[in-house]
């Protein structure tokens, strides 16, 4: 089963890589034991309040997201908001690790 989340979640990170190890969410700690995939997503807003002025391709703020197993057997996909310098889980699944 997929849920489907919008919260925010505190992540650790590698010091070189910069890539996230483990993660807390729900005041439950979970360690990664492996990064599936990572993908940008480069969508920026509109043009501000339809004003007609539309951002520069310098000024935009894409998301990373990540997809990795935790040492529960969850899936989980998670991505970072540059703007907000905030973590987000933002899909999780039930299966075992093998199967996604």
């Amino acid at each position: 089963m997929i849920g489907f989340h919008h919260e925010k979640i505190e992540v650790a990170r590698s010091g070189e890589s910069l890539d996230p190890v483990a993660l807390k969410w729900r005041d439950k700690e979970y360690k990664i034991t492996q990064i599936k995939k990572v993908w940008q997503d480069a969508a920026f807003a509109g043009p501000a309040s339809g004003r007609g002025r539309s951002r520069s391709w310098w000024d935009q703020h894409g998301r990373t997201f990540y997809r990795v197993a935790v040492d529960s057997g969850q899936t989980l996909d998670i991505y970072f908001d540059p703007r907000k310098e905030e973590w987000y889980l933002s899909k999780s699944w039930n299966l075992p690790t093998e199967e996604t």
